[in-house]
Protein backbone atom coordinates (compact mmCIF):
# COMPACT_ATOMS: atom_id res chain seq x y z
CA UNK A 1 0.00 0.00 0.00
CA UNK A 2 1.62 3.19 -0.88
CA UNK A 3 1.29 6.31 0.70
CA UNK A 4 -1.30 7.91 -2.20
CA UNK A 5 -3.82 4.79 -1.56
CA UNK A 6 -3.12 5.22 2.60
CA UNK A 7 -4.06 9.33 2.33
CA UNK A 8 -6.99 8.31 0.47
CA UNK A 9 -8.62 5.82 2.64
CA UNK A 10 -7.16 8.20 5.68
CA UNK A 11 -9.17 11.17 4.41
CA UNK A 12 -12.40 9.02 2.80
CA UNK A 13 -12.89 7.33 6.35
CA UNK A 14 -11.48 9.53 8.39
CA UNK A 15 -8.67 7.80 10.00
CA UNK A 16 -6.70 9.42 12.45
CA UNK A 17 -3.07 8.02 13.76
CA UNK A 18 0.22 8.05 11.63
CA UNK A 19 0.24 5.56 8.85
CA UNK A 20 2.81 4.03 9.27
CA UNK A 21 1.93 2.28 13.33
CA UNK A 22 0.78 -1.17 13.11
CA UNK A 23 -2.57 -0.23 14.21
CA UNK A 24 -3.76 2.36 11.63
CA UNK A 25 -1.92 0.59 9.53
CA UNK A 26 -3.60 -2.97 10.07
CA UNK A 27 -7.31 -0.67 10.17
CA UNK A 28 -6.11 0.89 6.26
CA UNK A 29 -5.12 -2.60 4.73
CA UNK A 30 -8.77 -3.63 6.15
CA UNK A 31 -10.43 -1.17 4.53
CA UNK A 32 -8.61 -1.58 1.50
CA UNK A 33 -9.52 -4.96 1.06
CA UNK A 34 -12.95 -4.34 1.75
CA UNK A 35 -13.01 -1.29 -0.83
CA UNK A 36 -11.54 -3.44 -3.59
CA UNK A 37 -13.48 -5.31 -6.52
CA UNK A 38 -13.47 -8.89 -7.06
CA UNK A 39 -13.00 -8.06 -10.40
CA UNK A 40 -10.84 -5.75 -12.51
CA UNK A 41 -8.86 -5.40 -9.35
CA UNK A 42 -5.63 -4.12 -11.21
CA UNK A 43 -7.42 -1.31 -12.50
CA UNK A 44 -8.74 -0.21 -9.38
CA UNK A 45 -5.26 -0.52 -8.05
CA UNK A 46 -3.73 1.29 -10.62
CA UNK A 47 -7.23 3.95 -10.30
CA UNK A 48 -7.10 4.59 -6.25
CA UNK A 49 -2.85 5.07 -6.84
CA UNK A 50 -3.94 7.77 -9.46
CA UNK A 51 -6.26 9.26 -7.33
CA UNK A 52 -4.39 10.00 -4.67
CA UNK A 53 -1.79 11.48 -6.85
CA UNK A 54 -3.84 13.50 -8.61
CA UNK A 55 -6.72 14.68 -6.59
CA UNK A 56 -6.41 14.25 -3.03
CA UNK A 57 -2.95 15.16 -3.01
CA UNK A 58 -0.94 15.73 0.15
CA UNK A 59 -1.36 19.84 0.13
CA UNK A 60 -4.47 21.80 -1.60
CA UNK A 61 -6.38 18.50 -2.42
CA UNK A 62 -9.03 18.82 -5.62
CA UNK A 63 -12.08 18.10 -3.76
CA UNK A 64 -14.12 20.19 -5.50
CA UNK A 65 -13.42 17.68 -8.67
CA UNK A 66 -13.34 14.35 -6.37
CA UNK A 67 -16.38 12.09 -7.66
CA UNK A 68 -16.90 10.69 -3.82
CA UNK A 69 -16.34 13.99 -1.82
CA UNK A 70 -19.81 13.98 -0.78
CA UNK A 71 -19.11 10.85 1.40
CA UNK A 72 -15.59 11.97 2.38
CA UNK A 73 -15.46 11.89 6.19
CA UNK A 74 -11.92 14.23 5.96
CA UNK A 75 -14.00 16.86 3.37
CA UNK A 76 -16.90 16.43 5.64
CA UNK A 77 -15.00 17.39 8.83
CA UNK A 78 -12.39 19.67 6.76
CA UNK A 79 -9.66 17.91 8.08
CA UNK A 80 -7.60 17.14 4.77
CA UNK A 81 -4.76 19.17 5.84
CA UNK A 82 -4.75 17.12 8.96
CA UNK A 83 -5.65 13.50 7.67
CA UNK A 84 -3.22 11.56 7.36
CA UNK A 85 -1.78 12.66 10.41
CA UNK A 86 1.89 13.51 9.92
CA UNK A 87 4.82 11.40 11.43
CA UNK A 88 4.90 12.04 15.44
CA UNK A 89 8.10 13.80 16.22
CA UNK A 90 10.36 11.97 18.70
CA UNK A 91 10.95 13.37 22.01
CA UNK A 92 14.81 12.96 22.76
CA UNK A 93 15.99 11.87 26.10
CA UNK A 94 16.82 13.83 28.81
CA UNK A 95 19.81 13.47 31.81
CA UNK A 96 20.69 15.28 34.07
CA UNK A 97 23.81 15.33 36.75
CA UNK A 98 25.54 17.22 39.27
CA UNK A 99 29.30 17.53 38.84
CA UNK A 100 31.62 18.59 41.83
CA UNK A 101 34.03 21.23 40.62
CA UNK A 102 36.65 21.35 43.65
CA UNK A 103 39.56 23.66 43.73
CA UNK A 104 42.21 23.37 46.38
CA UNK A 105 44.74 26.41 47.42
CA UNK A 106 46.62 25.70 44.51
CA UNK A 107 43.77 26.52 42.18
CA UNK A 108 43.65 22.82 40.77
CA UNK A 109 40.82 21.26 39.97
CA UNK A 110 39.81 17.48 41.35
CA UNK A 111 38.83 15.12 38.02
CA UNK A 112 37.94 11.13 37.85
CA UNK A 113 38.47 8.79 35.97
CA UNK A 114 35.46 7.86 34.00
CA UNK A 115 35.18 4.04 33.62
CA UNK A 116 35.91 2.40 30.57
CA UNK A 117 32.48 1.70 29.10
CA UNK A 118 29.97 4.19 28.61
CA UNK A 119 29.99 8.16 27.56
CA UNK A 120 33.59 9.57 27.96
CA UNK A 121 35.78 6.35 28.31
CA UNK A 122 38.56 6.55 30.34
CA UNK A 123 38.43 9.74 29.95
CA UNK A 124 38.89 12.55 33.21
CA UNK A 125 35.81 14.47 34.39
CA UNK A 126 34.44 16.20 37.40
CA UNK A 127 33.14 13.36 40.10
CA UNK A 128 29.25 13.41 38.85
CA UNK A 129 26.53 12.86 40.83
CA UNK A 130 22.26 11.97 40.66
CA UNK A 131 21.56 15.09 42.42
CA UNK A 132 22.99 18.11 44.92
CA UNK A 133 22.03 16.15 47.78
CA UNK A 134 24.18 12.82 46.61
CA UNK A 135 27.41 15.22 46.13
CA UNK A 136 27.20 17.11 49.14
CA UNK A 137 26.67 14.15 51.17
CA UNK A 138 29.81 12.55 49.53
CA UNK A 139 32.29 15.77 50.33
CA UNK A 140 32.30 18.56 53.46
CA UNK A 141 32.01 21.93 52.20
CA UNK A 142 33.45 24.78 54.63
CA UNK A 143 30.93 27.11 52.59
CA UNK A 144 28.36 26.55 50.57
CA UNK A 145 28.80 25.70 46.87
CA UNK A 146 28.25 28.08 44.18
CA UNK A 147 26.11 26.84 41.41
CA UNK A 148 27.76 27.65 38.14
CA UNK A 149 26.18 28.14 34.49
CA UNK A 150 23.92 24.81 33.67
CA UNK A 151 25.95 23.19 31.49
CA UNK A 152 24.17 21.05 27.80
CA UNK A 153 26.01 18.39 26.01
CA UNK A 154 23.87 16.73 23.16
CA UNK A 155 25.00 13.29 22.41
CA UNK A 156 23.86 11.15 19.00
CA UNK A 157 20.62 9.67 21.33
CA UNK A 158 19.87 11.96 24.48
CA UNK A 159 20.55 15.46 25.84
CA UNK A 160 22.49 15.49 29.26
CA UNK A 161 22.50 18.34 31.21
CA UNK A 162 24.97 19.31 34.16
CA UNK A 163 24.78 21.49 36.80
CA UNK A 164 28.15 22.61 38.28
CA UNK A 165 28.90 23.51 42.07
CA UNK A 166 32.18 25.26 42.01
CA UNK A 167 33.72 24.66 46.12
CA UNK A 168 36.97 24.92 47.57
CA UNK A 169 39.17 23.00 50.10
CA UNK A 170 36.53 20.02 50.34
CA UNK A 171 37.38 17.01 52.13
CA UNK A 172 35.19 13.41 51.18
CA UNK A 173 33.40 11.92 54.07
CA UNK A 174 34.59 8.65 53.95
CA UNK A 175 37.98 8.25 55.54
CA UNK A 176 38.98 6.24 52.98
CA UNK A 177 38.71 8.79 50.45
CA UNK A 178 40.09 11.78 52.88
CA UNK A 179 43.30 11.22 50.36
CA UNK A 180 43.51 12.18 46.65
CA UNK A 181 46.41 9.27 46.01
CA UNK A 182 44.86 6.70 43.48
CA UNK A 183 46.60 8.63 40.40
CA UNK A 184 44.55 5.41 38.36
CA UNK A 185 41.02 7.18 39.64
CA UNK A 186 41.81 10.79 41.08
CA UNK A 187 44.02 13.48 39.98
CA UNK A 188 44.20 17.29 40.56
CA UNK A 189 44.17 19.34 37.18
CA UNK A 190 46.36 22.10 36.71
CA UNK A 191 44.47 24.57 34.50
CA UNK A 192 47.80 26.63 33.88
CA UNK A 193 50.15 23.72 33.96
CA UNK A 194 47.96 21.09 33.03
CA UNK A 195 48.83 17.33 32.64
CA UNK A 196 48.66 15.25 29.80
CA UNK A 197 45.44 13.42 30.09
CA UNK A 198 42.09 12.86 27.87
CA UNK A 199 39.36 15.33 29.23
CA UNK A 200 35.83 14.56 28.68
CA UNK A 201 34.41 17.76 26.32
CA UNK A 202 32.06 19.16 29.32
CA UNK A 203 35.37 19.18 31.13
CA UNK A 204 37.24 21.14 28.98
CA UNK A 205 34.46 23.77 28.01
CA UNK A 206 33.61 24.01 31.94
CA UNK A 207 37.17 24.68 32.79
CA UNK A 208 37.53 27.38 30.03
CA UNK A 209 34.23 29.23 30.86
CA UNK A 210 35.24 29.42 34.54
CA UNK A 211 38.21 31.18 33.85
CA UNK A 212 40.66 30.15 36.26
CA UNK A 213 44.08 31.68 36.58
CA UNK A 214 45.93 29.62 39.49
CA UNK A 215 49.46 29.20 40.03
CA UNK A 216 51.44 26.34 39.50
CA UNK A 217 52.44 25.45 42.74
CA UNK A 218 56.16 25.30 43.52
CA UNK A 219 58.76 22.76 43.00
Amino acid sequence: MDGNVKRVLSRYFGIAGYPAEKQIERRLWELAEQCTPNERVAHYTQAIMDWGATLCTRSNPRCNDCPVAADCIAKRDHLQASLPTPKPKRTRPQRKAVVLIAVNDAGAILLERRPASGIWGGLWAFPEFENEAACLAAFACAAAPRHLPVYRHAFSHFDLELQPLLVRNVQWRDAKQSQVADLDRHCWYDPVCPPRIGLATPVRNIIQQIGQQPLCPAP
